[in-house]
């Protein structure tokens, strides 16, 4: 995390923060199409398991990845906003 790299990276980050920090909303979502995809289709009728085999959490580590990580696009936008405010200061 204290590499070279990263002191270099957080150096050019604060040298141009509105070129790499900018907000990068999108303003089209994917076409209603892809979900009749013959080549995409299957990903949208596939189930998300809870655990890889091998990668199972037990119910405490389960927990906390889910009060660590929630989910959802209001989470992650929180998430974001924090991050954005700090690397700011």
């Amino acid at each position: 995390m204290f590499s070279p790299f990263y002191r270099k990276w957080i150096t050019e980050l604060n040298e141009h923060v509105d070129e790499h920090l900018k907000d990068c909303t999108f303003s089209y979502s994917n076409p209603t199409s892809v979900r009749s995809s013959e080549k995409f289709s299957f990903l949208f009728n596939s189930d998300v398991p809870d655990a890889l085999p091998g990668f199972e959490f037990s119910p405490a580590q389960r927990q906390l990845m889910i009060d660590v990580w929630p989910a959802g696009e209001d989470a992650a936008n929180a998430v974001r906003g924090t991050i954005l405010t700090y690397m700011h200061n």
